[in-house]
């Protein structure tokens, strides 16, 4: 609750800071964030462990494959390979499984976790100064409340996922070849800092534009809330046509700018797989 407090004071005071310290110190945001999950370690500890299994099982999977390949031919043993193929079976139902269990508990501990900043965020909108509603207008609160929070549920839940899934099997997939080839796996490595480095400035990229979409969704908002509360008066004067035109622009402005957050994801996707 303190951080909201925080939050909510530096809006009152700057209403870009906030955005300024996020693309600064990202990593610290995302350690803040990782605070509403601790509530709920024992599944986090569930999601890792099945995480863990998942992974180890989709590593053995290439080399059952390549027993089936070897036994049809070299050996063409209708035995050995039959048996193979009710080992891979079972393996990919063993691996299906245990990445049920990952994407289904961490799924939980996502929303739990966002269920609970709303909430908290809304508390916290209700103990705000009048200053701060005199300074803000009622969809770009709306607009924060929903859609900046629906932003931050994707954060928690599925790149939450994307980020373990993607670490673990680095580290199974680096052990692995240097197992099979250890000089092969430095060569491979080599290429890591060039590729982080790379992920890191089109990260900022993306926040950018995350930002752009956010704020336009906000305008959005409000011209909806704006229209909507003075109907009788846009319906008295006639002015239909003038508020369709001002929101069809502002859906205009959200469209281009994640348009370019799109752009630039669909870039950032190969790299990171």
């Amino acid at each position: 609750m303190a951080q909201l407090r925080r939050v909510g004071r530096e809006y009152e005071q700057d209403p870009d800071k906030r955005s300024r310290r996020i693309s600064r110190a990202s990593v610290q945001t995302f350690g803040r964030l990782l605070t509403y999950v601790k509530p709920y370690r024992g599944w986090m500890t569930i999601s890792v462990i099945a995480l863990l299994f998942s992974v180890a099982l989709g590593l053995v999977l290439p080399l059952v494959v390549q027993n089936l390949v070897d036994i049809v031919l070299v050996d063409k043993s209708m035995d050995t390979l039959n048996r193979l193929a009710v080992v891979l079976l079972i393996v990919f139902i063993v691996q299906a499984i245990f990445s049920f269990i990952h994407r289904l508990s961490l799924s939980f501990v996502g929303e739990r976790a966002v269920a609970d900043i709303r909430i908290q965020l809304y508390s916290h909108l209700q103990r705000l100064s009048l200053k701060f509603y005199a300074d803000r207008r009622t969809g770009e609160i709306v607009s924060r409340l929903t859609n900046d929070v629906t932003l931050l549920q994707g954060a928690v839940t599925n790149d939450l996922v994307a980020l373990l899934r993607q670490a673990v099997t680095l580290v199974g997939a680096a052990v692995f070849l240097f197992v099979l080839d250890w000089r092969l796996t430095l060569v491979i490595l080599a290429g890591i800092p060039v590729m982080s480095l790379t992920m890191v400035g089109l990260g900022r990229q993306i926040r950018t534009a995350s930002k752009a979409v956010q704020d336009a969704l906000a305008e959005a908002a409000n011209v909806v809330e704006e229209t909507t509360a003075g109907i009788r008066i846009v319906k008295s004067f006639a002015r239909e046509a003038y508020e369709i035109g001002r929101f069809t622009e502002r859906v205009t402005e959200t469209f281009t700018a994640a348009m370019r957050r799109a752009k630039i994801s669909a870039v950032l996707g190969p790299i990171i797989g």
